[in-house]
């Protein structure tokens, strides 16, 4: 008989469908639920009734933290039939609301309104229903973005020198992390989209031309430009040689951006946990591989307020089941998230307290599918602290930066130049929201090197000790309110280092480095193809090419030729020319007798 129905239902959408109906997975979903009650197609979403839910569906907890009354998360099994799950709604009092079937994720209505009654109800549907492979209640937090907003700073003007070895100024930021070397390597670098969950995002600034597009059209519909949003997606990408303001860390960057925030009129108190799992699933469904949260709750946890953190614990297991289903029916990616900006008073607490990806640990990661473990969960979650410019090439720990073994990884974080909103306007902002964007844009040249890497590929590249070159170093004791946190020192993320390791992975390449004093480039000819590398200003060069022999070549700022050389690259090896000295002129003038 079920079969009956869903072949009725079949027929109509598809006579409606020849008439003015586009087919999507979307809209067949759409009109079988209607009938048949569940969904059958495995990439489709619904997720309309997120626009109803406000802060009076939320019931606190503590003053930090509450959960949605009456709403409850279904994941179900894998082996699960769309039978199955019908007939457990018909069975059950919880009504469907909608689903992502990416991450094989059912919203439901359910008649309790107390946290334990619903905990109870959830408990017992997991454990009576093979179909149910984990159920929760959905919590909401005052989710904040990860930064300082009250600190805004005019720009200095436009720098001409980089000098990698000395960072300053708006630039520093890139130069700590030897941006410029990272785009040598633009001719291998593959389109690979970016997801970008924050607060809203300006599509007339000026470098974000034709960069940035939306899941689906209620996500671009709700879309409100935001000096945060705008900011983050500018560290990401922001338009490569226009002439105009700043440079991303992707210059081909395609951003899919999805505003978080859950009400596009007014701007809720509460966030819910609901409305950040359909943004990743919007953001990977749409192809996004490096997914981009600055947001957290650490600045609303009160040191010792052991019910927050409860909820923030049970909050993390449900994302580490989002991950692992998401895994499990193919889709894979990397989620790079802020560590947090401390507590209400900026004084930095346990990272894994940001809540949402940050506290998911070996002891509560959550798999609900079989073939994902525990560790690939924790593959694909980055977390990121801030680090602050210390001068000469030194770096240290914002003041205000969460801290702990939580943290995958430092970046630059303090004092970064960006879009901030309208079409043309710049400014200072400071947070672990800022230090995220610049490894996720890192995460993206990664993957745009070798599409077909994992996401464990990809965060293993970016934060093995090998393929960085700074010490991010903690607080001094003295700075330190909560003595007893793990102080440490953290690597800070190098992108040329990062995609010469990908690279290295990739191809049969080999390295060649080296110092010559004069010039800022290196032309290196292999089969009769000129490549073009930087050179810092100390002279120092070090660059991969592809394996066999080559001509390299280095000239003056002023156009004399300083040194050429016939060299043979072996792969996985180093040749190191070390200091090159310029040849003497040649004197042409006829020998005296």
């Amino acid at each position: 008989m079920i079969f009956k129905i869903l072949s009725s239902i079949l027929a109509a959408v598809f006579a409606l469908g020849s008439v003015n109906t586009v087919l999507t997975p979307d809209a067949l979903d759409n009109a079988i639920s209607a009938v048949f009650g569940v969904p059958v197609f495995s990439t489709s979403v619904n997720e309309k009734f997120l626009e109803d839910i406000d802060d009076g569906d939320v019931a606190a907890i503590t003053p930090e933290s509450g959960y949605c009354k009456n709403l409850i998360f279904i994941f179900s099994d894998e082996n699960a039939s769309a039978f199955a799950v019908r007939k457990m709604f018909i069975n059950e009092p919880a009504t469907l609301l909608g689903w992502g079937m990416p991450a094989d994720l059912y919203v439901a209505f359910c008649p309790y309104s107390s946290l334990g009654k619903t905990r109870q109800y959830c408990d017992y549907l997991t454990e009576n229903y093979d179909c149910v492979a984990f159920a929760s209640p959905v919590y909401a937090f005052h989710k904040t973005p990860d930064y300082t907003p009250n600190d805004p700073f005019s720009s200095t003007g436009k720098i001409i020198y980089w000098d990698e070895n000395s960072p300053s100024e708006e630039k520093w930021w890139l130069e700590a992390i030897d941006a410029r070397q990272a785009w040598d390597y633009n001719s291998y670098f593959k389109n690979v989209k970016t997801g970008v969950l924050d607060c809203g995002f300006s599509l007339e600034h000026e470098e974000f031309s034709s960069k940035i597009t939306f899941p689906n059209k209620r996500q671009e519909k709700r879309n409100i430009s935001d000096r945060h949003g705008n900011h983050v997606a500018g560290l990401i990408g922001a338009e490569h040689n226009n002439h105009l303001g700043m440079a991303g860390v992707v210059g081909n960057a395609d951003l899919v951006c999805v505003d978080w925030q859950p009400d596009k009129n007014t701007r809720q108190n509460w966030n819910t946990s609901i409305h950040i799992f359909f943004g990743v699933i919007d953001l990977v469904r749409a192809g996004a591989k490096a997914v981009n949260l600055s947001l957290g709750s650490s600045g609303s946890i009160e040191e010792g307020s052991e019910g927050d953190k409860f909820e923030l614990w049970a909050d993390s297991v449900i994302h580490s089941a989002l991950i692992s289903a998401l895994l499990g029916n193919g889709y894979d990616f990397v989620v790079c998230q802020s560590a947090g900006n401390g507590n209400k008073n900026s004084e930095p607490v346990d990272a894994k307290y940001n809540g949402t990806f940050t506290g998911i640990t070996a002891d509560n990661a959550f798999s609900i599918r079989f073939g994902v473990s525990k560790q690939d969960i924790l593959d694909r979650i980055i977390v990121v602290s801030a680090a602050r410019n210390g001068g000469n090439g030194k770096y240290t720990q914002a003041g205000f930066s969460n801290v702990g073994k939580q943290v995958s990884i430092a970046a630059p974080g303090a004092y970064m130049y960006a879009p901030v909103g309208g079409k043309d306007e710049y400014d200072y902002l400071s947070g672990t929201s800022m230090a995220a964007p610049v490894v996720t844009g890192v995460a993206t040249l990664v993957w745009s090197v070798n599409p077909e890497f994992t996401g464990a590929q990809v965060k293993k590249i970016i934060t093995d000790k090998a393929n960085s070159d700074a010490v991010v170093t903690p607080l001094p004791e003295s700075s330190r309110k909560f003595k007893d946190l793990d102080y440490i020192d953290y690597n800070m993320v190098n992108a040329n280092l990062s995609v010469q390791a990908a690279l290295l992975e990739t191809y049969d390449m080999g390295k060649v480095k080296g110092v010559v004093e004069g010039c800022d480039e290196i032309t290196l000819t292999q089969n009769g193809k000129k490549t073009v590398y930087t050179v810092i200003p100390d002279g120092s060069f070090g660059f991969v090419a592809p394996v066999g022999k080559a001509v390299i070549t280095a000239v003056s700022y002023q156009g004399e030729e300083l040194f050429t050389s016939e060299i043979t690259i072996e792969k996985g090896k180093t040749l190191d020319l070390g200091t090159v000295t310029p040849a003497p002129a040649q004197d042409d003038s006829p020998a005296q007798p």
